[in-house]
């Protein structure tokens, strides 16, 4: 009895062996529909404004589409006042965690300000060299998940670094 699908071929000692998946090695963003230009499916932000967590590391993202920073501000595509309607904008969740970590990003706009109930952070292992300056702004922030190591990377003088941490308790 031979199997229909194909998926092996008898090698030369008798034993099956499976042929190899094309897609094993190919990024999340070929598979989930984030890409680096930009783009992220409605399918995701439609479980971040449910969950107010937002989760699009290691994506090769490197640049962050605008409609991201206005998630909780613009009404969902489709969306509309009626209580048909799957998503309703009133059982939104703010934005809580957002986790970009592990992508290309080399800057993040000044419009994180948008997601003011933020407590958490995540933007490791990009080249970022800086955060915005409106981070300060954002009053629930309390983690920030952050590397240093493409900035420091960029002064190949570097010999000495001292860390003064200053940590502020309210």
């Amino acid at each position: 009895m031979s199997s229909s699908r194909g998926a092996s071929k008898k090698s030369p000692a008798g034993s099956t062996r499976l042929k190899p998946n094309p897609n094993f090695f190919n990024s999340p963003s070929q598979s989930d529909g984030v890409g680096k230009e930009g783009t992220v499916p409605e399918s995701l932000l439609k479980e971040a404004r449910k969950t107010g967590s937002l989760n699009l590391s290691n994506r090769g993202i490197i640049v962050i589409p605008p409609k991201l920073w206005r998630l909780n501000i613009d009404p969902p595509d489709g969306s509309t006042a009626s209580f048909d309607v799957d998503e309703r904008w009133w059982d939104q969740v703010e934005l809580t965690r957002l986790d970009l970590s592990s992508n290309e990003i080399k800057q993040i706009s000044e419009d994180i300000e948008n997601f003011n109930s933020l407590s958490a952070l995540e933007v490791q292992y990009n080249e970022l060299t800086c955060l915005p300056n409106n981070v300060i702004k954002l009053d629930k922030l309390s983690k920030i998940f952050a590397s240093l190591s493409y900035m420091l990377g960029r002064f190949e003088s570097l010999h000495y670094l001292l860390f003064d941490v200053l940590l502020l308790i309210k």
